[in-house]
């Protein structure tokens, strides 16, 4: 079902952008790539994340092209949905600079969408938040998130368990084997 969201969603975005064929064309490509066939059924949270991260790499570009309210509130909403499914999506702070880099040199500079656009911060902040509560059941002092930072932090400095020394050079032949070398 996500994977034709995702579809869904490639199409919607591609048509918009570049008309019905291509929209097609890219749904198609998307549906049929051997990642998406070998990967939605097995891998739980990739999918889902490819999915809410398109779609909010989609409505911060709605959001910075033309701030409002709405435009907004969705793209925090979506972002920190993406960011529910998978902490990776913390990538997307990353794609909203950019695209607000990108549409401030596209606007030679305007100070007044800049100043637009900040005056949301706050804004998208509370949403944010908000939506987190709601993601964390209720949790409003977000314990619960704090716990999987540490254990994501804890994770990725540990090495993922790997031991740290190879274990090549420590293994042993089981009992009974001998090795043999083939110097004829």
């Amino acid at each position: 079902m996500i994977a034709a969201g995702l579809a869904v969603l490639v199409f919607a975005f591609t048509r918009r952008a570049s008309g019905p064929f291509a929209g097609v064309l890219a749904c198609g490509l998307v549906a049929f790539m051997p990642d998406m066939l070998g990967h939605s059924g097995v891998s739980h949270n990739d999918v889902p994340l490819a999915l809410a991260y398109f779609g909010a790499a989609w409505a911060i570009d709605a959001a910075v092209r033309r701030p409002s309210w709405q435009s907004v509130a969705l793209a925090s909403f979506v972002a920190t949905l993406a960011f529910g499914v998978k902490f990776s999506a913390l990538s997307l702070v990353a794609v909203a600079v950019v695209l607000i880099i990108a549409e401030w040199i596209h606007r030679g500079s305007d100070r007044r969408w800049l100043g637009r656009l900040g005056l949301f911060l706050p804004y998208a902040t509370v949403v944010s938040y908000l939506t987190l509560v709601l993601l964390y059941r209720g949790d409003f002092g977000l314990a619960d998130l704090g716990q999987g930072f540490a254990m994501q932090i804890d994770h990725a400095t540990s090495g993922h368990g790997r031991p740290s020394s190879s274990w090549a050079a420590k293994a042993k032949p089981a009992s009974g084997t001998t090795f043999h070398s083939r110097s004829s």
